[in-house]
This record gives C-alpha cells, structure tokens and sequence, in this order.
C-alpha cells in the first residue's frame, strides 16, 4: 500500500513538543480514525492518544508524558457508518 503524504494528506509523522502537538489538517472528518504509532523516541516516552478532533480543521495529540518529544506517525481511516 502507498499513501500520498503532504498537505491534507491521509498519512504523516509530527514531532511532539512538551508532548503534544496539533496536525492541521482539512480532510478530518467525524468519522475519521486516527491511528498513531511512535517512530523515534524523544525525551521521556509516554502513551499518545488523540486527545482532540476538530472536523474540516485539525487533530491534536497527546502523550501521558509531558516530557515526550517523540515522532509519532499517523494514519487517517474513512469510517463508513
């Protein structure tokens, strides 16, 4: 499988700062899953999860450490109810 990655794209990585970050991007939907998968460790590791989903605009991430500064790979999934 390949998936095109860029702006708005369904798959990406992002750097955790002080271990959150925020992923702009338009193609969220409410039925979007959101998977999530650490790629490189940085500072003290933690457990992600989203924490926030906000359609047509963006998905934030969180991890239990505020410490963490990992690379977290994502993946967005088209539910269909």
């Amino acid at each position: 499988m390949q998936i095109k990655t860029g702006v708005n794209s369904r798959l990406g990585t992002v750097t955790l700062v002080a271990g959150t970050a925020t992923v702009a991007n338009t193609s969220v939907t409410a039925n979007t899953l959101i998977f999530l998968t650490e790629q490189t460790t940085g500072g003290t590791v933690g457990f992600t999860r989203v924490s926030a989903k906000v359609v047509g605009t963006s998905f934030t991430i969180t991890s239990s450490n505020p410490l963490d500064t990992s690379v977290v790979a994502w993946m967005l999934v088209e539910s269909i109810p």
